[in-house]
């Protein structure tokens, strides 16, 4: 079964272009690819003067599952493994969610004063 999904990892900005590292499932093994459409990622900052290399996401396709291992298919190969690569599932999150999803919800005024009383 495909998923399309987006896994996580660090993007750099080199020469006007940019670049993913990745883990693989043992968690040591890097995987470098360059990205050739910048649309297939999603940065969680932006780039600045000081700053080339941030976290984000990559586009990829899920093929299957074992475990905590996902078998992926890249969307540019990646140097020394080419497109197909074998990472841990808390790597990929779905491309509709966004890291605002994760935010907590803030307590209304109601809910806090409907809270029992601490003792003091």
């Amino acid at each position: 079964m495909r998923k399309s999904l987006k896994l996580k990892g660090r993007i750099q900005s080199k020469n006007d272009q940019l670049f993913f590292t990745g883990i693989m499932h043992d968690g040591t093994t890097e995987f470098k690819l360059r990205v050739d459409d910048p649309h297939q990622v999603e940065l969680n900052e932006g780039f600045s003067e000081t700053q080339d290399t941030v976290d984000g996401w990559l586009m990829v396709e899920q093929e299957g599952q074992q475990d905590h291992r996902c078998y992926l298919t890249l969307p540019f190969p990646a140097e020394n493994f080419g497109r197909q690569v074998v990472v841990k599932d808390v790597q990929l999150m779905s491309r509709s969610a966004s890291l605002m999803s994760f935010n907590p919800k803030k307590t209304t005024q109601k809910a806090e004063d409907s809270l029992p009383p601490t003792a003091i």
